[in-house]
């Protein structure tokens, strides 16, 4: 039971991390590819809400972790 309650919290802790991680991959790769357009700097900002909800989903997991 503790090893499948692990794996629950580590997955939970990773999928927002990946995400983040691929939101700033594809961003900065959005913006490069358009020679850093207005538009495409403007697409990167909207992303960055996203990756910010999932830092805040990252920063609960960790303190409901660390509460147990």
């Amino acid at each position: 039971m503790t090893i499948r309650f692990y794996r629950r919290r580590n997955s939970a802790v990773i999928l927002p991390w990946l995400v983040i991680g691929v939101n700033i991959v594809w961003m900065l790769w959005e913006v490069q590819s358009q020679n850093w357009a207005m538009a495409a700097i403007l697409q990167a900002f909207s992303r960055l809400i996203v990756v910010l909800l999932f830092a805040e989903i990252i920063v609960i997991t960790w303190q409901v972790n660390s509460e147990h």
